[in-house]
């Protein structure tokens, strides 16, 4: 029963995650490096909290 939860949840995150990594690349390329850093911190951050 969990196990089944926790797969329809990650399927329901994985798109998101897709989503999120896409816009971080297009956000970082356009505004340098160093904010691909602190994205890329937020990011994971946030999925290692939930």
């Amino acid at each position: 029963m969990i196990a089944a939860a926790n797969q329809a949840g990650a399927v329901l995150i994985a798109p998101t995650i897709l989503l999120d990594l896409s816009r971080v690349l297009l956000y970082s390329a356009r505004t340098g490096r160093r904010n691909l850093v602190v994205y890329t911190k937020t990011f994971l951050q946030r999925f290692v909290l939930v």
